[in-house]
């Protein structure tokens, strides 16, 4: 049994607690040991692509479109994990 430690959860307990959690699967499976850790710095794009992958072609359109924006704004300066504001 998972809650008493005699057992490690498997896959389909993985799924479910991610279901009802309502994140992605690759969350819960790393949590549990299934899948490696995520390389630190890449936790926040593999979270942006799980998402990005639940959502129709029109909402997929729309998250292109707003990300090419924001590139374009920031294309003069370079940014880094802080926020730097144009002189």
């Amino acid at each position: 049994m998972v809650m008493t430690e005699q057992r490690n959860p498997g896959p389909d307990f993985c799924n479910n607690i991610a279901r009802a959690l309502n994140v992605p699967p690759e969350r819960v499976f790393r949590l549990a040991g299934l899948l490696p850790p995520v390389i630190i710095g890449q936790e926040q794009e593999q979270e942006l692509l799980n998402y990005f992958n639940y959502l129709n072609s029109y909402d997929r359109h729309t998250i292109l479109i707003l990300a090419r924006a924001l590139h374009e704004k920031h294309a003069d300066y370079q940014l880094d994990d802080k926020r730097i504001e144009p002189e």
